[in-house]
């Protein structure tokens, strides 16, 4: 019924959550073998409805396309002022014009420095952005990452979005998402979990939406 490396995965959550393995609550099993059938192929949109932008948040688009820009091009005066000017950033409006501009940039460098970014801001603006970094990211330090400036704020902002991120289509994100809520440490979630991790799952190639946060 379980699959070696899902009976792993779940036993190591099971463990940082203090509960009892699948395999020992047949409840629960008999409860996930209802839902043990294919995923759909589309991808799942990991974050909540769009919102509409305030102004000091829509000031920031402009400012950051130019750093982002510049940090892109070839002239070495400029990649080192967008860096600066980037770094320096510390008010929270300007959290959706970074994702929309970094959070799918090729640059796995500049991807890593916009999750940096995010983690130093006070207060948990950037939870969301920087949870659907921590499971959709293909590099694994940006992922680590992500996940480290999460568990670094209110995390609980973050259980939505994997929660949703265990119904993907694509066995590596449900996976990252079960993992991330075992380092939560949120028991309520653990029959979600066990359900994702006995479904099988699609391999996609995974597209982001255009305007996931703006």
């Amino acid at each position: 019924m379980f699959s070696f490396h899902a009976r792993r995965l779940v036993a190591v959550i099971a463990a940082l959550l203090a509960v009892s393995p699948p395999w020992a609550m047949g409840a629960d099993v008999a409860k996930a073998k209802k839902v043990n059938k294919r995923r759909p192929a589309d991808p799942v949109v990991l974050t909540a409805p769009n919102e509409r932008l305030t102004a000091p948040e829509k000031e920031w688009f402009k400012q950051i396309k130019q750093w982002q820009g510049w940090l892109s091009g070839d002239r070495l005066e400029r990649q080192s002022s967008a860096l600066s000017k980037l770094k320096a950033i510390r008010e929270p409006e300007a959290v959706p014009a970074l994702a929309h501009f970094f959070r799918d940039v090729p640059d796995e460098v500049q991807r890593l420095m916009y999750v940096e970014i995010l983690a130093q801001f006070k207060g948990n603006k950037p939870v969301v952005p920087l949870a659907v970094q921590s499971v959709l990211d293909e590099s694994p330090a940006v992922r680590d990452a992500a996940l480290g400036g999460v568990r670094g704020k209110d995390a609980s902002g973050a259980i939505p979005v994997y929660l949703r991120a265990l119904k993907h289509s694509q066995n590596a994100v449900v996976n990252r998402a079960g993992a991330s809520l075992g380092l939560i440490g949120n028991k309520r979630n653990v029959p979600q979990l066990i359900q994702a991790l006995v479904t099988r799952h699609e391999y996609q190639e995974l597209v982001l939406e255009q305007n996931e946060f703006t």
